[in-house]
């Protein structure tokens, strides 16, 4: 690998000629001036996650198309800048592929670009556009379905008509009526018959009822001391602070109710020793 940029390199390995004859390659070589880059511009010289560009990068080195030209400490992180080996790449048997662009050479292009994209705008949005002309009939029928031609006796589907011979139960239900649809006024004003209770309602509804969930039970009070003691609680203290006094509880929970054993009163602030406590947390 040449630490110096060179004007022209003959290339006659074939693996190297694949490279360069690659679209994205050409991408970052055109992207170069006289200034060495690192990899962090080269992908946004040509829009390019940087994430993805050192694959790239890594691959144009051993094929000693870029250099590594320049080395910088970053924080700690050593930043690396490339070059093309050469300016210019001739392959044999081809014309030259040139790589150097100047500033002036790529402000033509993009301005080019730019005017070009602005005539296609203008000449789609001179065009007429082109109704699709169909006919009737296919826009009635399509193509794949069956003939209007009926079936004769022998192709249908059903050959013989059955007679129902069991009974209609129909009759016997509750079914709607005309003068029942939601259309007419009167319907509307009559309750609807989703929400009157019916026979089997009100069975159902008494089955239901024959154990009654009572809630809200009352409960003495000996009973939710005596679950109380069961679950562990048999003592309590507790602390009552009123301006700069404070008055402390100690009880002892029974069946009948709480027992006070213990009543202190302190007033702030309180010393102990070297230590002073002015209130309560």
């Amino acid at each position: 690998m040449s630490q110096v940029q060179e004007n022209i390199i003959m290339v006659d390995n074939p693996r190297v000629i694949k490279v360069l004859n690659k679209r994205f390659t050409k991408q970052i070589l055109n992207c170069f001036t006289d200034t060495s880059k690192t990899a962090a511009e080269i992908a946004s010289s040509v829009s390019f996650p940087k994430e993805k560009i050192y694959y790239h990068i890594k691959n144009l080195l051993d094929n000693e198309i870029l250099f590594i030209a320049d080395t910088e400490i970053v924080k700690g992180i050593e930043q690396k800048k490339f070059l093309p080996t050469a300016k210019e790449f001739e392959i044999k048997g081809e014309k030259k592929t040139k790589i150097k662009i100047t500033k002036d050479q790529s402000k033509e292009k993009k301005q080019e670009e730019e005017n070009r994209i602005k005539e296609d705008i203008e000449k789609q949005v001179g065009e007429k556009r082109i109704e699709a002309l169909r006919k009737i009939n296919e826009r009635r029928r399509s193509s794949d379905k069956r003939l209007t031609g009926r079936r004769e006796k022998l192709a249908r589907r059903k050959k013989k008509k059955t007679i129902f011979s069991g009974k209609d139960n129909r009759s016997n239900q509750n079914r709607r009526q005309e003068k029942e649809n939601r259309k007419n006024e009167i319907r509307r004003d009559s309750f609807d018959r989703r929400f009157i209770k019916t026979e089997k309602d009100i069975s159902q509804e008494k089955k239901e009822n024959i154990f009654p969930i009572q809630n809200g039970k009352h409960q003495s009070i000996k009973y939710k001391n005596t679950l109380l003691n069961l679950n562990g609680v048999n003592k309590a203290i507790t602390f009552v602070h009123s301006g700069n006094n404070v008055t402390f509880l100690q009880a002892t929970l029974g069946i009948s109710g709480f027992q006070i054993n213990r009543i202190n009163n302190y007033q702030l602030p309180i010393k102990i020793k070297n230590h002073e406590i002015r209130t309560l947390p």
